[in-house]
């Protein structure tokens, strides 16, 4: 990196990142005639930016490529269709703080304006306002945008490959943040799931309205923002759920939380896709905040027609949901079933949940972390569907609904937090020894034992709805075990004799 010293005025070194292109025969753009594209939302392109320079920029370090990082963060704020005067000032006031040690400015703008000089495209060229021509929304999207799209990632934008060393050394730098402390990260993809009726759209919009209010949910702070809730699914009752969550609440008009009911297809046709990021956009015109959740309810009407369990069907819907969630610089939530089988978690494809971040299960009136991609698994939290008065129809009927009661779960010292299955093997491990030993059992006394094949009868026989493919298996089980056994709430006195520490 540059020494930050004051010195004499010199012209700055040229990294390989702007010298390749002199060398290879590439004219560079002069800094004259830099090309910027119109058609960029110069609010959205600086809320995007921003947020990546929070959450996402690497960070230049003295004497490990500085300079070079400060070249490529300046030519990715400029992607976004920000200026080099617009993306120096972001760059100072997001992102220079982080640097070690930070740039002077008058440096700092040489870099700059160098990244401007010698791009190979024009800037905004990897904003997605550019990417498509303007879609006219039906009369009952109630906005029109000036422009909607998809995103596209250019041909010419070279891929990098970064040492191991270098990755790791940004790990905690690079963060997300946090949307819902402990369970959700800003800017990912997750899914609740359960059965029909069991309270998933109440315990929703609980998230939802905790988020758009910037409450606590559950006990867990949570990043305040737009939320957009596309609702596929529920008709004329899901006025009635929002009504009753303001009378709950008591929430101001102006709450950050959008509705949209309307019967889209996510899966085959792009242009609901792109109406979808138009509306969320508009709605960001005319709030002045950012979408940092959008809830997709439910999958299966946003397939539109299509096969659940086919890679082809499924595929799509997540390249979409993927390309809806860069564009808007969202997390995005999908609401979905079970299948008539429960034990076999969410319905349709596997590969739904092998693209989330973040997989939640409403179990026995609790929310069941099952999938963390990067967060450690929180405890299940409890919930209850408390029922409101809304007061009469046009009839003189009494109206009623609910709304989802959160049971308090604070942030805890996830060391001893035990995934679902490792919660039900411990039950069976507590209940065979009770049953083994009566009222003289002690829990941590090497003198109660269980052998494996006790600990595994009484797991069979209090049942496990959550086993794979409908059976449990050796290899299963042992894994639970030694899950345990790392967490020390279990130890093993001899082979396949276990005593519990606690």
């Amino acid at each position: 990196m540059v020494p930050r010293e004051a010195s004499a005025p010199r012209m700055p070194a040229l990294r390989s990142d702007w010298l390749l292109p002199l060398v290879t025969g590439i004219r560079p753009s002069k800094a004259g005639a830099i090309e910027m594209l119109d058609g960029v939302d110069d609010e959205i392109a600086a809320a995007r930016a921003r947020d990546w320079l929070k959450c996402h920029a690497e960070i230049a370090r003295e004497g490990d490529g500085g300079d070079t990082a400060a070249y490529r963060v300046s030519a990715r704020v400029m992607d976004f269709g920000l200026s080099p005067d617009d993306a120096l000032g972001l760059m100072l006031e997001h992102w220079n703080d982080r640097c070690e040690p930070p740039w002077e400015p008058e440096q700092l703008e040489v870099i700059v304006n160098n990244a401007a000089q010698y791009r190979q495209k024009p800037i905004g060229a990897d904003s997605a306002d550019v990417e498509f021509d303007v879609v006219e929304l039906v009369d009952d999207a109630r906005v029109r945008p000036e422009h909607d799209d998809m995103p596209v990632i250019a041909a010419a934008t070279p891929w990098r490959i970064h040492m191991a060393a270098d990755v790791s050394a940004r790990a905690l730098l690079q963060s997300a943040r946090p949307l819902v402390a402990g369970i959700l990260d800003c800017g990912a993809m997750s899914m609740l799931y359960a059965p029909p009726g069991s309270g998933k759209t109440f315990l929703m919009l609980s998230i939802a309205y905790a988020i758009a209010s910037g409450t606590a949910w559950a006990g867990r702070k949570c990043h305040r923002g737009l939320v957009v809730y596309l609702v596929a699914e529920g008709g004329g009752g899901f006025a009635k759920r929002v009504m009753a969550l303001q009378k709950c609440h008591g929430f101001a008009d102006d709450l950050p939380l959008g509705i949209l009911q309307v019967s889209a297809d996510l899966r085959s046709n792009k242009v609901d896709c792109k109406r979808l990021i138009a509306a969320v956009r508009e709605l960001e015109r005319t709030t002045g905040e950012k979408c940092i959740l959008l809830v997709v309810d439910t999958l299966s009407r946003v397939l539109a027609g299509g096969d659940e369990n086919s890679s082809v069907d499924g595929g799509a819907l997540v390249k979409n949901l993927d390309e809806i969630r860069e564009a808007i610089a969202s997390h995005v939530m999908v609401v979905h079933h079970t299948g008539k089988n429960e034990s076999k978690g969410a319905r349709g494809w596997s590969g739904f949940k092998a693209a989330l971040d973040t997989e939640l299960e409403i179990i026995d009136k609790a929310l069941h972390v099952t999938k963390q991609r990067d967060l450690e698994f929180a405890r299940p939290i409890g919930f209850r569907l408390e029922s409101i008065d809304l007061g009469l129809d046009a009839d003189g009927a009494p109206v009623s609904s609910a709304v989802a009661r959160m049971d308090v779960a604070p942030l805890e010292d996830f060391g001893d937090v035990l995934t679902p299955a490792q919660e039900r093997m411990m039950a069976a491990f507590k209940s065979a020894a009770a049953t083994k030993y009566g009222e003289l059992y002690r829990p941590g006394d090497d003198a109660f034992v269980l052998t494996s094949k006790e600990w595994d009868a009484k797991f069979d026989e209090m049942g496990s709805r959550h086993s794979p493919i409908g059976g449990r298996s050796r290899q299963t089980l042992d894994t639970h075990r030694l899950a345990l056994l790392e967490k020390c709430l279990v130890k093993k006195i001899k082979r396949a004799q276990w005593v519990a520490t606690q």
